[in-house]
């Protein structure tokens, strides 16, 4: 076991190692919301640089640590626990996908949906971007949990994760639903797109869906005929 003395720096060491953990979490989170939506030289930093094996080293030795336990109990339980969590999580943080919907070859509008631990399903100001309409024929939007329309959502991963789409339109027209980006998905990893109205569904990963809207039959746009499940 420690000494007090022992005990009284390690204590310290926490402390240093929790102020140090805060700031690079900032920076990485950011990172990683950027290199989510935009794709830009954020992925590289995120992948090729050391700050992801450091947050897990001191995150270990803090949250799963005690100035009354001895190193050699500490590090392989901080260890096992990061194993666990990591497990549990099929979809990384900042996995992101988009989809798009066309009037024949012609995109009309997109909405993205990323992945994050921290995420909330409802609608969260701070990393929810909330759809405002357009000129275009066409509205596309995912909806948080809350029914808020978004252009841009975060969600946290489940084993299922259902969200709905709101799809409009200014007049009666054939449409196209694609999955036009996809970003740190598993190969086992689904999306399924559920048909409500048609009581279909397609795999968004290998099919493109072909769907009509009839303006004077509300139920085929809107915000309750699609969903897209993921598992």
């Amino acid at each position: 076991m420690f000494s007090c003395s022992t005990e009284l720096k390690f204590e310290h060491f926490v402390n240093v190692a929790l102020v140090i953990l805060c700031s690079i979490s900032l920076l990485y989170y950011s990172l990683q919301l950027a290199a989510a939506f935009q794709g830009t030289f954020a992925t590289n930093i995120l992948s090729n640089c050391a700050m992801k094996k450091l947050i897990i080293f001191i995150s270990a030795a803090v949250f799963t640590s005690s100035c009354h336990k001895d190193l050699d109990e500490v590090l392989p339980t901080a260890k096992q626990n990061t194993l666990s969590t990591m497990q549990r999580d099929s979809i990384p943080d900042s996995a992101c996908l988009k989809i798009r919907i066309l009037k024949d070859s012609t995109m009309i509008d997109e909405t993205a949906v990323a992945f994050f631990r921290s995420a909330t399903p409802t609608y969260n100001t701070q990393m929810d971007a909330k759809y405002f309409p357009g000129y275009g024929i066409a509205s596309l939007a995912t909806l948080t949990s809350d029914g808020v329309p978004c252009a841009s959502q975060c969600i946290p991963f489940r084993q299922t994760n259902a969200v709905g789409l709101s799809i409009g339109s200014k007049e009666s027209n054939n449409y196209l639903l694609k999955l036009s980006y996809l970003h740190k998905f598993p190969a086992g990893i689904h999306i399924w797109l559920k048909d409500k109205f048609l009581s279909d569904s397609v795999d968004l990963r290998s099919k493109n869906y072909a769907f009509t809207v009839n303006k004077p039959d509300t139920n085929t746009f809107g915000s309750d005929r699609f969903k897209v499940v993921i598992r």
